[in-house]
This record gives C-alpha cells, sequence and structure tokens, in this order.
C-alpha cells in the first residue's frame, strides 16, 4: 500500500507540476489578449468561450468520465467504439455552433472568428478523451506533458500577436483551432485507442456506450450550464463592459480550480477500486476531503488578500471593477473543493444519476436566482449566486452520502 501511495503523489506532484506552469502559460495568453480587445471586445471573446464549453461538453457527453472508470474496471473495451461516437457527435455540433453564431454576434465580420473560438474546444474534446485513456492507465506525466505543451503554444501565440501588432477577435481564433488541433492530434497518436482493442459491432456498441455514458455527460452539461449561464445573462441584462470586466475576474479564479481536478484525476481510479469495499471507501474519502478542505481555506485567504493587486498588476485600471467581484468569487472556494469530491464519489459508486439530479436542481436554482440578482446587481449577483449554487449541491451531495 505504502508503494501504491507513493506513486499515486508521484504522479498527482507532476501532473500539477505541469498544471501549474500551464495554467501561468493560459492565464498570459488570457491577460495579453483582455488588454489588446478592452473589456467590451473581451466580453464577446467570453461568450464564444461559454458556447464552446457548453459545445465541448456535448462532444464529450460523459465519455472521459466512463472510459476513465470503465478502463480501470476492464481495460480496452470501451476506447475505440468511444472515440467512433466523438466523431459523430462533433460533426453534428459543427453546423449547429453556425447557428449560435448567427443568433449571438451582432458583427457579421465576427462570425467566423465566433464560430472558430467556440469549436475549438469540441476539437479540443478529443485530447481530453485521450487523457482519460492516460489516467486510467496512471500515465499522469504523460498527460501533464502535453497539457502544458499545449498551453505553451498557447501564450506563444499570443506572444507572436503582440510583437507582431496582430489584434482581434481573427487572431485569437486562430490560435484556438491550431494549439487545439495539435494538442488533440498529439493525444491521440499516442494513446489512439489500445490497439489491442476487441472487434465490436460498430452500431450497436456506439449506442450501448452513449447510453451508458449519458447520465455523466448529462451531469457534466447541467453543472456546465449552472456555472457559466450567468456570463449569457449578463450578456443580456448588462453591457459587454461589465461582461468584460466579470469575465476577467472569473479567469484569475478558474487556475484555483485545477488543484481538486488534479487530485481527483490521481485519487478517482483508487476510488474506483474500492467502492466496493466499504470502510476502505469511507476511509479513502475522508481523508480526501479533509485535504482539500484544507487546500481551499489556505487558497481562499491568498485570493481575498491579493485580488486587488493582483487584477490592477495584470489587466490595468480599465478592469478594476473586477477586484471586488474575485474577492466574492473566493469565497465560494472552500466548498467548490469539497463538491468537487463529492461529486466524484457518487460517480467511482456508480451513482452518477443522482449528479445529473442535483445538477438539474442547481442549474434551476442559479437561473432562478441570476435572472433575479444580475439585472440588479450585475456582477456582484452573479458572483453571490455562484456562491448559493454551490451551497445547495454541497447539501444534495452531503446528504445522499452521508445519511
Amino acid at each position: 500500500m505504502k508503494h501504491f501511495d507513493q506513486q499515486l503523489y508521484i504522479g498527482i506532484g507532476l501532473k500539477l507540476t505541469g498544471e501549474i506552469a500551464g495554467r501561468f502559460c493560459q492565464l498570459g495568453f488570457i491577460v495579453l489578449i483582455a488588454r489588446a480587445l478592452g473589456p467590451s471586445q473581451f466580453g464577446v471573446y467570453s461568450l464564444a468561450v461559454f458556447w464552446g464549453f457548453l459545445a465541448g461538453q456535448l462532444a464529450d457527453s460523459g465519455l472521459h468520465l466512463l472510459i476513465n472508470r470503465e478502463e480501470v474496471r476492464a481495460k480496452g473495451t470501451l476506447a475505440k467504439v468511444s472515440l467512433l461516437v466523438k466523431i459523430r457527435l462533433a460533426l453534428i455540433l459543427a453546423p449547429a455552433l453556425v447557428l449560435v453564431s448567427f443568433i449571438t454576434v451582432a458583427d457579421p465580420l465576427q462570425l467566423l472568428a465566433f464560430w472558430t473560438v467556440a469549436y475549438s474546444f469540441v476539437v479540443y474534446s478529443f485530447a481530453e478523451y485521450g487523457y482519460s485513456l492516460l489516467r486510467a492507465q496512471g500515465r499522469l506525466a504523460q498527460e501533464a506533458a502535453i497539457t502544458l505543451t499545449g498551453r505553451v503554444l498557447l501564450l506563444l501565440c499570443g506572444l507572436l500577436g503582440s510583437w507582431v501588432g496582430v489584434g482581434g477577435l481573427d487572431w485569437v481564433a486562430l490560435a484556438h483551432m491550431l494549439v487545439s488541433l495539435m494538442v488533440a492530434g498529439l493525444t491521440l497518436y499516442l494513446t489512439y485507442p489500445l490497439r489491442s482493442t476487441p472487434a465490436f459491432n460498430a452500431a450497436e456498441s456506439a449506442w450501448k456506450v452513449w447510453k451508458g455514458a449519458l447520465p455523466l455527460g448529462l451531469g457534466l452539461l447541467l453543472s456546465l450550464m449552472a456555472f457559466r449561464v450567468d456570463v449569457v445573462l449578463l450578456s443580456i441584462f448588462r453591457s459587454q463592459t461589465e461582461l468584460g470586466n466579470y469575465s476577467a475576474a472569473y479567469r484569475l479564479f478558474e487556475p484555483c480550480l485545477m488543484l481538486p481536478a488534479v487530485f481527483l484525476t490521481g485519487w478517482f481510479p483508487r476510488l474506483v477500486r474500492t467502492a466496493a469495499f466499504p470502510t476502505k471507501f469511507r476511509a479513502m474519502s475522508g481523508q480526501l476531503l479533509v485535504l482539500l478542505g484544507t487546500l481551499a481555506v489556505m487558497i481562499m485567504v491568498i485570493y481575498m488578500l491579493l485580488a486587488g493587486p493582483l487584477v490592477q498588476w495584470l489587466y490595468g485600471s480599465s478592469y478594476a471593477a473586477g477586484a471586488g467581484l474575485l474577492e466574492l468569487l473566493a469565497l465560494v472556494i472552500p466548498i467548490i473543493y469539497l463538491n468537487y469530491a463529492l461529486t466524484h464519489l457518487l460517480i467511482a459508486q456508480g451513482l452518477e444519476k443522482y449528479n445529473t439530479l442535483f445538477f438539474g436542481v442547481v442549474l434551476v436554482v442559479n437561473v432562478g436566482a441570476n435572472l433575479i440578482a444580475i439585472p440588479i446587481w450585475g456582477g456582484v449577483g452573479a458572483a453571490l449566486v455562484t456562491l448559493l449554487t454551490e451551497v445547495v449541491l454541497l447539501v444534495l451531495c452531503t446528504r445522499k452520502l452521508f445519511t
């Protein structure tokens, strides 16, 4: 067991190191384009990112979590057919995002750039699929190296654009798509899909896999909508400038979410293996919750102390309103860390249908509260509703797991 723990934490440490370096690169890219575009145009970019995240989640439909879990249980049984499902979903989403772009973007000259930014997340979802195979095999160092490579490339694109003096969404969109293609291609080349995969009936197996992944995918989709729909509502009820300030603050908040994601990357296969042994599973769950809770409180304090100087230094005075928003978002960190663990505990036990149910509830709460708060308080209201939504999810998950 000690050897197993050592290997687990070495893998987590390597992935965490790569994630931290990669997040700095990603943040550097965001700062460069935020300064180049200004709050209003950065708001348009943020809308494209929202629709991109949503499309990427639809392209995945829970397949990466399903593959991660099933590869731990029985290697090589679903990898190839899952890729087939993903390709079909990606093809369907291409024209769907064209329609979204026409509805969302007022300036016809920005349509192609908007679509390209959004669809790059669908392309990148193939990299996430490959990462799931690497995680199931414990190859976290390789995943970290590929992720870091992609984010370094993104930062280099931003630096090149600044140096050459190229601005606007067109350049940003091109960078997004090129990097997504390169990272997805590299990941699929390294993992494609476990060449020893048994033969299968493509049509029948694809349907079974998609049906099996649907509860996971629906839960993730509802979660994504619940925690990102504020971007759309801000664009409807408030100005693009306010949306840009909120998005700038949220971009500084997002890097702290990598810690629970990294820890769950390493812990999840282990949780799956012990799910059939209640005593071990409870002990491991307790360790995970204490660890993430302690880290969360420390990070929250750091964010609240540094919010003002960070926003001023990185974005400049035009984004000054983002400092207060970042302080409010920092209050969410302890709760969101615990929720990361709790939702994965449900999945490890095969109770993903409850995740879907719970995320459906919090989506209703989030949208309803945002429809009241955003028209009145703008970005401050959106940040407060994020806190409320996480509290509701925490209560639901805790009641299911521990009562």
